[in-house]
C-alpha cells in the first residue's frame, strides 16, 4: 500500500505529461491475450506489461510483480469511466483531441530535441504517429472529463493534510532534493523604424520572386529567419485555430485556399509570407518565410539600460517583484505566472538545480534567496534577443518531507489520495451494473478479491 502511495507521490506529476507508451525496444512479451473485459471494452496483457516496464524504468527501487494487480485495477477504472461516458453521451470534439495531440507532441519534441528525432524513435512520420494514437488520446480525454466531474467537489482540510502525512511511516517519507523558485523580468529591444522598413523591403522582394514562379520552399530555405522551420523549407506542418499562432498570422493563414500564397503579414516576430499546401478538415498545412527586422547594438543597449533601472527599483525596495512583472515584463509566458518559471514535470514552481536551463542555473548559482541578477542578454527559442533579470525567490536544502517546508506538496498528495478513494467508491457502485470478466491469471490479486462486486465476476 505504501509503495503505491510513494509511487504516486513521486510520479503523479510526471505521469500527467506522458504522451504515449514507450516502444520499449528490445523487450519481448508472450503472445498477447485479453485479461479483462469491462462492458464493451477489453484490457490486454500487454497493456499491463507495458505500464509495468515503464514504471520499473522510472523508479530507483524494485517494484514487485504484485503491483501489476494495482495496474489492472487502474485500467478497470479507466474502462468503467469510458463505459459510463458512453452511457452519459459524453462527447469530446475533434478540435479538443487535435489540440491535446499537438500539446503533447510539442512537449515530447522539446524533450527529445526535434520532430525528426521523434519520428526516428518511433519509425513513423508525425502524421502516422498522430493517427495511431488519436483514439487513445480521445479515450484519455473522455475518462479525464468524467473523472474531473466525479471528484470536483472533493476538498481536504488542514486537519486531513496532517492526518495523511502522519499516516506515512517515517521510513517511507519521500526525500526532496534541494529546490529553488526562480523568476525573470524580460525587456525586449525596440526595433527602429529604419530596420522595419529594410525588413519589409526584403520580404517584398521575396514575395515578388514567389509570384514570378520561384519555388517557395527553396526561398524559405535560403532566406527565412525562423530557425524552427527554415531548414524544412518553411514547413510548419498541420496547424489549427487556437494553437498559439500570432493572431495576425492565424487570420491570414485561414483565409487562404489550398495552394494560395498570402500577401505580407506583420506580427511581433517580423514579416511573413504564408502558403497553404493542404486542407484537412479544420486543419491546414503551412509553409512560411519570415524576415525579422534587425536588432542593433544601440537597441540592445537601450533595453539593458531600461532593465537596469527596473533592477535598481527592485533592489532599493521601491517596487515589488510582482509589480515589476506587471509593469515591465515583456515575456508573456512567465508574465502570466507572476514572473515565475513553471516546472513542466511537476506543474508547480519548484525546480531541482539540474532541471534549470544552463544560463538560468549559472545566474542562480551566484544569488541568495531574494536577490536579483544583473541584466543578462539571452536568446529565446524563437531566436529573439532580449535582456532579463533573474530572481531567486526561494531555495530549500535537501531534506526529508515535512509539513513546515512541504505543505503544498503534501496537501496535493492528500487531495489526490482522497480523490482516489472517491473514485474507488464510484468504481464499486458502477461494478454492480457493468459486466466484468477477469482472467484467472489475476484471481490471486488481493485488491480485486476484496471487492465482492468484482469477485462474483471473476471467471
Amino acid at each position: 500500500m505504501f509503495l503505491k502511495k510513494r509511487i504516486l507521490f513521486y510520479l503523479l506529476p510526471l505521469l500527467l505529461f506522458i504522451f504515449i507508451q514507450s516502444p520499449l525496444k528490445g523487450q519481448s512479451f508472450v503472445a498477447d491475450k485479453i485479461v479483462a473485459i469491462v462492458g464493451n471494452r477489453i484490457i490486454l496483457d500487454s497493456d499491463i506489461e507495458l505500464q509495468f516496464q515503464q514504471l520499473k524504468s522510472q523508479m530507483d527501487e524494485e517494484i514487485p510483480e504484485t503491483f501489476k494487480c494495482d495496474l489492472l485495477e487502474d485500467l478497470i477504472l479507466e474502462k468503467l469511466l469510458l463505459v459510463q461516458a458512453d452511457r452519459d453521451s459524453v462527447e469530446i470534439s475533434d478540435e479538443e483531441v487535435d489540440g491535446e495531440m499537438e500539446r503533447r507532441l510539442r512537449y515530447f519534441i522539446s524533450m527529445i530535441g526535434s520532430q525528426e528525432r521523434l519520428e526516428a524513435y518511433y519509425g513513423k512520420s508525425i502524421e502516422e504517429i498522430k493517427e495511431e494514437f488519436r483514439g487513445d488520446i480521445k479515450d484519455q480525454l473522455l475518462a479525464s472529463q468524467l473523472q474531473r466531474k466525479i471528484v470536483r467537489d472533493v476538498k481536504v482540510s488542514p486537519a486531513e493534510v496532517k492526518e495523511f502525512f502522519n499516516s506515512i511511516p517515517a521510513d517511507s517519507l519521500p526525500y526532496f532534493n534541494a529546490e529553488v523558485e526562480v523568476g525573470q523580468i524580460v525587456i525586449k529591444p525596440e526595433v527602429s523604424t529604419l530596420q522595419r522598413e529594410m525588413a519589409r523591403e526584403r520580404i517584398t522582394e521575396i514575395r515578388s520572386r514567389v509570384a514570378a514562379g520561384e519555388d517557395f520552399g527553396m526561398l524559405a530555405l535560403l532566406y527565412s529567419q525562423d530557425p524552427g522551420s527554415a531548414e524544412k523549407d518553411g514547413d510548419l506542418g498541420f496547424v489549427e485555430r487556437g494553437q498559439g499562432l500570432a493572431p495576425e498570422f492565424e487570420g491570414a493563414a485561414f483565409r487562404l485556399g489550398e495552394g494560395e500564397v498570402s500577401g505580407i503579414v506583420r506580427t511581433d516576430f517580423g514579416y511573413h509570407i504564408i502558403k497553404v499546401n493542404e486542407r484537412l478538415g479544420d486543419r491546414i498545412r503551412l509553409q512560411h518565410i519570415l524576415i525579422r527586422p534587425q536588432i542593433t547594438s544601440f537597441d540592445l543597449r537601450e533595453a539593458k539600460e531600461k532593465l537596469d533601472t527596473v533592477r535598481q527599483k527592485l533592489v532599493s525596495g521601491e517596487i515589488s517583484f510582482n509589480q515589476a512583472v506587471i509593469d515591465y515584463c515583456q515575456f508573456e509566458r512567465t508574465r502570466m505566472n507572476g514572473g515565475l518559471f513553471v516546472n513542466q514535470e511537476s506543474g508547480d514552481t519548484f525546480f531541482e538545480l539540474d532541471q534549470l536551463d544552463r544560463p538560468v542555473f549559472s545566474a542562480v548559482s551566484n544569488l541568495s534567496a531574494g536577490e536579483f541578477s544583473e541584466p543578462l542578454l539571452f536568446e529565446s527559442a524563437r531566436g529573439e534577443k532580449a535582456y532579463r533579470i533573474i530572481y531567486l525567490k526561494s531555495e530549500t536544502e535537501a531534506h526529508v518531507a515535512n509539513l513546515e517546508q512541504d505543505y503544498n506538496k503534501i496537501q496535493a498528495a492528500a487531495l489526490n489520495f482522497k480523490q482516489q478513494k472517491e473514485m474507488a467508491r464510484w468504481m464499486h457502485s458502477r461494478m454492480n451494473d457493468t459486466y466484468i470478466k477477469i482472467d484467472e491469471k489475476y484471481q490471486d490479486c488481493d485488491n480485486l478479491k476484496d471487492k465482492s462486486s468484482v469477485t462474483s465476476r471473476i471467471k
